[in-house]
């Protein structure tokens, strides 16, 4: 039974949205799962980590001492995220609840082995990467030649099938791949050391084949930590260009980067980036234009508004391997098996407007509502009143958690994403 797991569960769609909900469902927040390490005491722990306020809501010792850079994933079928990490004895894959930071297993692989890049199709629950190995360097002896196969893996056995080899390009870009798994493709970012240029190019490949099927024209902008919105069918990524200039953008069919928001910085920290599927939320730890100080800025992608940004000055800690259960997601969208609707998401209730750019919004439900209780992302109570309409022209911009009463004595929340 799906009980905690859910993360910030709006759809931010023009009108109305629906969601299920019931006297269980948790308090509704962005819950990023990752590795913490400690510089001071070099502990290293599983976290959940709450942008919204640069906490620690969760922390669970592992029993490794580190771990391969840009080899975590989060299964959207089980919930299971996974790392590749080594400690003295041996080198492998820790399974680890995302739900409660629980290991729940490990499974002995070299390092070489493991798949670069390795993305979830939501559908099918399987697992695809990129696994390249170097069989040398560049004419110029500057830069090194793989053998770029695309496979599937497993990471609890560890089997990788190979599925194709890759002959276009030779390289790939660290934390640039995404799924898109309305289509079953996978897509990277790669680079072909025999081009003079060295030109990096957007490829979609079929997950079936292992084929091609489409390549961008030569990149203009440096592009870094892509993510597939398989809800509105959009390719986002952040896009650096020459100037220190980065801005979060979305990526067509020719690799052309379209800013979907105002926001500007000079920097961001890899890996230390993530998506909700259902409330179109990218969050990540960005370097301020002036300052080059630490944020940790969330963006609603739909409307390009930030929600929030807030110092993440912590010197002592690093939290790396940002990935989001987006399970739920996976489970209402491709209907998989993981997540069911009869318990705390079988309750209707519609919200008109969504998201609210007016006075108000109307909560909609089989039960009456008694009463409606708002809380901003902080805790902090914004409203109260014995109505299904809520009034919004007194609420600034945000991701608000709505509670709401039922005539039976029942409660239910939920998100209520508000623009001005």
């Amino acid at each position: 039974m799906f009980t905690t797991r859910c993360l910030l569960a709006a759809l931010v769609l023009t009108g109305s949205f629906m969601v299920y909900s019931n006297t269980t469902f948790a308090q509704p927040q962005l819950r990023i799962c990752a590795i913490r390490y400690n510089q001071q005491t070099q502990v290293r722990d599983f976290v959940h980590y709450n942008p919204f306020t640069d906490q620690i809501t969760r922390s669970e010792a592992m029993p490794f001492n580190s771990f391969v850079f840009g080899t975590s994933t989060l299964s959207s079928q089980s919930g299971v995220y996974y790392i590749q990490s080594l400690n003295s004895a041996d080198q492998g894959i820790t399974r680890i609840d995302a739900d409660n930071g629980t290991v729940l297993g490990f499974t002995p692989m070299p390092s070489l082995d493991f798949p670069k890049e390795a993305e979830f199709d939501y559908q099918t629950g399987e697992l695809y990467g990129i696994k390249a190995t170097q069989t040398g360097t560049d004419s110029g002896g500057f830069f090194p030649v793989y053998l770029v196969e695309f496979v599937r893996f497993d990471p609890v056995t560890s089997q990788t099938t190979i599925i194709d080899t890759i002959r276009e390009f030779d390289n790939i870009v660290v934390n640039t791949s995404t799924y898109n798994s309305l289509t079953r493709e996978f897509i990277v970012v790669g680079i072909n050391s025999a081009e003079v240029e060295r030109q990096a190019r957007i490829y979609w490949i079929d997950a079936v084949t292992g084929r091609i099927n489409h390549r961008s024209n030569p990149l203009d902008v440096r592009v870094g930590e892509l993510q597939f919105d398989n809800n509105n069918n959009r390719l986002l990524g952040i896009a650096a260009t020459d100037n220190f200039t980065c801005f979060l953008a979305e990526y067509d069919s020719s690799g052309i980067a379209t800013p979907i928001s105002a926001y500007r910085f000079s920097g961001y920290i890899v890996s230390n980036t993530a998506f909700d599927q259902e409330s179109s939320l990218y969050v990540g730890r960005f370097l301020e234009q002036n300052s080059n100080a630490t944020r940790t800025v969330v963006i609603n992608t739909l409307t390009g508004d930030v929600v929030s940004n807030i110092p993440s000055e912590d010197a002592t800690t690093v939290i790396n391997e940002w990935e989001i259960n987006n399970e739920r997601f996976a489970s209402l969208k491709f209907g998989t098996s993981s997540v069911t609707e009869d318990s705390e998401y079988r309750l209707p209730i519609t919200v008109t407007p969504h998201p609210a750019t007016g006075n108000s919004v109307t909560f909609q439900t089989e039960k009456a509502i008694v009463s409606v209780d708002v809380y901003n992302s902080n805790g902090i109570q914004m409203y109260s009143g014995q109505s299904s309409v809520l009034p919004t022209n007194d609420l600034p911009s945000g991701v608000y958690n709505a509670v709401i009463h039922l005539e039976d004595g029942t409660t239910t929340r939920l998100p209520v994403v508000v623009i001005r």
